[in-house]
Parts: structure tokens; C-alpha cells; sequence
């Protein structure tokens, strides 16, 4: 049996594409995310899990939001989680 892989699209109202990369300790802590339109290069994840983890990333340089919240800077997009086979190619 082999193991799905995923992908990420990252589906905002003036963001949009295939997650390629993120830094979550740039600029400050506050995050920087990579996007590409080409489906071939969008980085890979093992497993929805890792998706997650990913995605609920909190910075080092910046745990904690001023209103006392974690930091969390990739929640600020909307992701959607694709089967590498299910999702369409752009």
C-alpha cells in the first residue's frame, strides 16, 4: 500500500496558488510563505499530519501575539489540503 502525499493550495481572496515554501521566522517572526502556479512545484507533505504541524507553526523569534495569543503566522491563509493524485494541475 503506498502512502498518499499531499499539497497545499493556498486559496485567499488576493492569494492564491500551490504553497512552494514558507519561513516562519521571517520578517520578525510574523512569517513569509512561498507560492507558485505550477502544481509540480509546490512542496510536498507525508501526510496530513505533517500538513497540520506545518500549519500551526509558531516562530521562535515571536511565540507569542500582542494579544497575548500564540503566533501563528501561516493560519493567516487559507489552505486546502490535496491528495497529490486528487488535485487538478493549474
Amino acid at each position: 500500500m503506498s502512502k498518499q502525499v499531499y499539497c497545499v493550495s493556498v486559496n485567499d481572496p488576493k492569494t492564491h496558488g500551490w504553497l512552494r515554501g514558507f519561513n516562519i521566522e521571517a520578517h520578525k517572526g510574523r512569517g513569509s510563505v512561498q507560492l507558485t502556479s505550477r502544481r509540480e512545484c509546490a512542496m510536498l507533505f507525508g501526510d496530513a499530519e505533517a500538513v497540520f504541524r506545518a500549519y500551526h507553526s509558531i516562530p521562535k523569534s515571536c511565540p507569542v501575539r500582542p494579544d497575548g495569543k500564540p503566533n501563528k503566522p501561516l493560519t493567516a491563509f487559507h489552505f486546502e489540503i490535496l491528495g497529490l493524485k486528487d488535485s487538478p494541475l493549474i
